[in-house]
Formats: structure tokens, sequence, C-alpha cells
């Protein structure tokens, strides 16, 4: 009864929300980017207070461009989707999806753009992998705490 009644408010704060980033900040985005933010729901809450991190984060997708549209690729619990596992989503509903002033886009600093085309082809690949799935803590978690030890990067 209690997640249920967190649940339900959870949808009620998320239904009344109208977060979305603005044309300038989309025009920023890059193939290969990776997008981290705290969703809505029990679950998400429970991930944010568990690690206990500077930044609220609970889940993260890698961004993929093609040609004038933007998509994500990130792993949904079919609590939130018709189905459990990795799978890609127009970068508007993924946005909508996060509490206000959650998203943070990192970028993998290169000397080679070619390597930023890998990241969004690598998650692309996650998709064709029938049965694959990620947990979206461990996806957070890892790619945190990988980046801020190995690589140099971005936020913006």
């Amino acid at each position: 009864m209690f997640i249920y009644l967190y649940n339900y408010h959870s949808d009620r704060e998320q239904s009344s929300s109208n977060y979305h980033l603005t044309k300038d900040e989309i025009a920023l985005i890059r193939d290969g980017d990776l997008i981290l933010r705290h969703g809505y729901g029990f679950v998400s809450d429970m991930i944010v207070e568990r690690l206990g991190e500077v930044y609220d984060i609970s889940h993260c997708a890698i961004v993929c461009k093609d040609r004038d549209s933007i998509y994500v690729i990130h792993s949904v619990s079919q609590s939130l989707s018709p189905y459990d596992g990795v799978q890609s989503q127009e970068l508007d509903p993924f946005i909508h999806d996060s509490k206000e002033n959650s998203v943070i886009v990192v970028r993998y600093k290169s000397k080679y753009p070619e390597r930023m085309a890998a990241i969004s082809a690598n998650g692309q690949n996650f998709i064709l992998k029938s049965g694959y799935l990620l947990i979206m803590h461990s996806i957070s978690t890892t790619v945190q705490n990988f980046i801020a030890r190995n690589y140099p990067i971005n936020v913006f």
C-alpha cells in the first residue's frame, strides 16, 4: 500500500511537470553524450537516497543523433514501460520523465570525434541483443565512478 501511494503521489507530481530543455540546451547535445538524471517514482528516489552522492542521479542514458532527431538508449523496468530492459526513447519524453533541474549531460573529452560515435553505436548494440538487461542504478553508479576516475569530461 505504501509503494502504491508513493507512486500515486509521484505520478501526480510528474504529470504536473512541464520540465524540458531549451532549444539552446538541446543544440549543445552531441552523439555519444551521457545524460544522467533523477527520475520519478519510488525506485528512483530509493536509488538516489541509497547512493547518497553529491548529485541526485537515478538513471543514465546514451545520446544518439540520427540526422535531425535525438533519442536516448537506456534501461527501464517494466513498472515504467511496456517491457523491461534496454530501449530507445525520444529525447523530449525522456527529459519530461526527469525531476526538474536534475539533468546532467556528460561528454567524454576526446580529440577524436569518432570515439563519440562509437559510444552511441555501442549503445545501439545493446538494443539489438535480445534479453540483455541493465539495472538503472548500476549504470548510473558505474558511469559516475568510471568517468570520474578515468576520463576528463565536460559537464554542462
